[in-house]
């Protein structure tokens, strides 16, 4: 398999032979070698000033030297990536650049007819063609370096704004864990390519991640996990060979392996975003005390469920149950032991409901239980209901803290699914009965047929 530079080297048709050739006017080039990298200082003064520091040089030792060596193999390709990286760290433009490589154009056409040899001239031009093109992909993957830092910033922000909306207690550990990973990938490419070194620290182990932490946690249950691993195991692999090869100052490797790196990373973050999205989506419709859908999921469940009742034929029951004193919980025991309650009465709530019910918690200490009746009146809305009361008043709640007993008030409608009646027009009925049960004394069931 050719190497990048030997494909780029076939495609400007400089040969084996060409090579030799060079090869054969070395000597007699390296004598420019003193007015080369004169004429180019004197060039980038000239042109460059604003890039270049006091006593800074241009062009860094041995480009000339590679240029004309007549050997172009990957150590041409590590000169002009050093070179390629300095260029950039001084802020050196795409113009400028190309403006520079014309001016060594010039410099080496001279030299290779100033031999009465044309053809060396020629030959020569093809290489600077090579440096050219060679730096042209160092270049992308500078550019590359920048857009992922970019991204990475950009996505964290999105990220956070989105968290901080819905909820108080952020960032969480997979928005970490995703906020990390994105700035991970882009210290790799930075120590790649030869940025922030002062900064950026060897590449982190594995066991250090904080992808690591998080799904230690076992959060991550997806059925890709074994996709997910493999391609985490593998990220950092890459990473810690592509800091050994940069070391190495073997630069087609670090390209080679920056790109599979990029694809692996671009992957895992993929899958990292599934979950946040996952997280987003369980955020937006889950009540994120006691894990129930919420009263923003209440209209679309109900009218699905309204749809598949009507084509059934069947009856739909919806009841609106409140915690009986439940003020008087939170002001004897504290709001921790009032939100411990909260969420083992909607516990036992999804451990009575029928597979074809509906769990919501409306807000406060109310929630509402929806769903079809079968035909079987023992069935019926207000028996379950009444079966629930029972249970709660039986229950022992917050056993760890203060057992507490509690009640129940419960107002229930039923109605047939045929009918035209709205959400909004069923839980007012609800609500209705729910006050009815509650001036009558608490504790019990008030239930209409609509």
């Amino acid at each position: 398999m050719l190497s990048k530079i030997e494909k780029l080297k076939e495609k400007l048709e400089l040969k084996p032979e060409h090579e030799l050739e060079i090869q054969s006017y070395t000597k007699q080039l390296l004598s420019q070698n003193k007015n080369f990298y004169q004429q180019i200082q004197r060039w980038g003064k000239r042109h460059c000033s604003g890039y270049l520091l006091p006593g800074h040089e241009l062009l860094l030792d041995g480009f000339y030297e590679a240029v004309i060596g007549g050997e172009y193999q990957e150590n041409l390709y590590t000169v002009v990536y050093r070179q390629t990286l300095n260029w950039y760290q001084l802020g050196l433009g795409d113009t400028d650049a190309v403006l520079l490589y014309n001016k060594v154009r010039q410099l080496v056409t001279s030299y290779g007819n100033s031999f009465g040899y044309s053809r060396l001239a020629y030959l020569l031009n093809q290489v600077v063609d090579l440096c050219i093109s060679l730096s042209v992909e160092v270049r992308t993957l500078l550019f590359k370096m920048v857009h992922i830092k970019q991204a990475a910033e950009y996505e964290s922000q999105r990220i956070n704004q989105v968290f901080s909306i819905l909820s108080s207690n952020l960032p969480s550990d997979l928005v970490k864990a995703y906020v990390k990973h994105q700035s991970w990938k882009y210290q790799v490419f930075a120590l790649a390519l030869g940025q922030g070194l002062d900064t950026v620290v060897e590449p982190l182990p594995i066991e250090s991640c904080h992808l690591t932490r998080w799904l230690k946690e076992d959060n991550y249950r997806s059925v890709e996990r074994k996709t997910f691993d493999a391609l985490h195991e593998r990220a950092h692999e890459l990473s810690t060979i592509i800091v050994h090869q940069a070391a190495e100052h073997r630069p087609e490797q670090v390209s080679l392996y920056l790109q599979e790196f990029e694809q692996t990373s671009e992957e895992l973050g993929r899958l990292l975003l599934e979950c946040l999205e996952k997280h987003i989506a369980q955020m937006a419709t889950h009540d994120q005390l006691t894990k129930l859908l919420n009263r923003t999921t209440l209209e679309a469940k109900f009218s699905r469920e309204r749809a598949l009742a009507q084509r059934l034929e069947q009856t739909l029951g919806f009841m609106l149950i409140d915690i009986d004193h439940f003020k008087k919980v939170n002001d004897e025991y504290g709001h921790f032991v009032g939100d411990m309650l909260l969420v083992e009465f909607a516990q036992l709530l999804v451990q009575h409901a029928r597979m074809t019910d509906r769990v919501f918690r409306w807000g406060g200490e109310e929630f509402v239980v929806f769903g079809m009746l079968e035909p079987d009146a023992a069935q019926g809305m207000q028996q379950f209901a009444e079966r629930i009361r029972q249970a709660v008043e039986q229950a022992e709640f917050c056993k760890q803290m203060k057992a507490l007993q509690v009640t129940v008030s419960v107002g229930v409608v039923e109605f047939p699914a045929s009918s035209e009646l709205s959400l909004q027009r069923v839980f007012a009925q609800a609500d209705t009965l729910l006050y009815q049960a509650k001036q009558q004394g608490r504790n019990q069931v008030q239930a209409a047929f609509l």
